[in-house]
């Protein structure tokens, strides 16, 4: 009907919104890129408002906190970042429980535990960190043992893996780290073997015991005399950016014969230089 077909428009607007909000992102230019998410945010609350049960809405209003989450995690602003991951597990943890034999629902649950869990760890509220971690990994475990040739599940999993290992040593549950942390481990190498593509990338490699003392490196498959070693520290006025938005650089420099560590480190305001 017409009332559907303009739903249908505007929800494509928002979603234009939010793909400007990522290039503005991915370029450095954080303010631009939130004002973009919220325009596009006020867009997909006004559609979930009119027409609730809408799943295709419900979702894009859960994308939509995450966006607003990580760019507010981004400016420093860990509160409003809570508050939007918390939004966001709350509509995912609906839309499961509908229907509860959805894997992609609770795959997309089991990532909104993993989220509200980081952000609770930059804020150094442990505890809830801890349950979020937990309930991500036994969500995917379980998701998993259905689904064992699922790549990106696995890949998940041993993210949610990693960051439980860095909460359990932050927290002095050594046991608990050295566990998790070798569970990480051997699902990125079993992920390596199986696919010889992602040799080239470790993601997410530790330098240090905070939240953002992280790397990405990128091996060579064809090494120079010595094999260099070029480390990549991104730009953004020390305020903003993220290693992820610059995956191009390691993989344009692995091909030249260099490995390539592209790493991520504490922003201002919050953390002083």
């Amino acid at each position: 009907d017409a009332d559907g077909q303009a739903g249908a428009i505007d929800l494509g607007l928002a979603i234009a919104l939010r793909r400007m909000g990522d290039i503005y992102r991915a370029t450095g230019r954080t303010q631009k890129a939130l004002e973009q998410y919220e325009n596009s945010h006020r867009i997909i609350t006004r559609l979930a408002s009119s027409d609730a049960g809408w799943s295709a809405v419900q979702q894009s209003l859960a994308n939509s906190h995450v966006k607003l989450g990580y760019i507010h995690r981004r400016l420093g602003q860990p509160k409003l970042a809570t508050k939007s991951y918390e939004e966001s597990f709350r509509i995912r943890e609906t839309l499961a429980a509908i229907d509860g034999d959805d894997h992609k629902g609770f795959y997309a649950l089991s990532i909104a535990y993993r989220n509200l869990g980081d952000v609770r760890l930059h804020v150094a509220d442990y505890p809830r960190a801890f349950d979020n971690f937990r309930r991500a990994i036994q969500i995917q475990r379980s998701l998993a043992e259905d689904r064992p040739d699922d790549v990106d599940l696995r890949r998940s999993l041993a993210f949610s893996f990693g960051d439980s290992a860095h909460l359990s040593l932050r927290i002095g549950l050594l046991e608990l780290a050295h566990d998790h942390a070798r569970r990480s481990l051997d699902l990125r190498l079993e992920l390596a073997a199986a696919d010889p593509d992602s040799r080239a990338a470790q993601e997410n490699v530790a330098y240090g015991l905070r939240a953002r003392h992280r790397l990405d490196l990128f091996r060579t498959q064809t090494p120079r005399e010595h094999r260099p070693l070029i480390v990549f520290v991104h730009g953004g006025a020390w305020m903003h950016g993220d290693k992820k938005d610059y995956r191009f650089i390691g993989e344009a420099f692995a091909k030249e014969g260099f490995d390539v560590a592209v790493i991520n480190y504490h922003l201002a305001p919050e953390h002083i230089f």
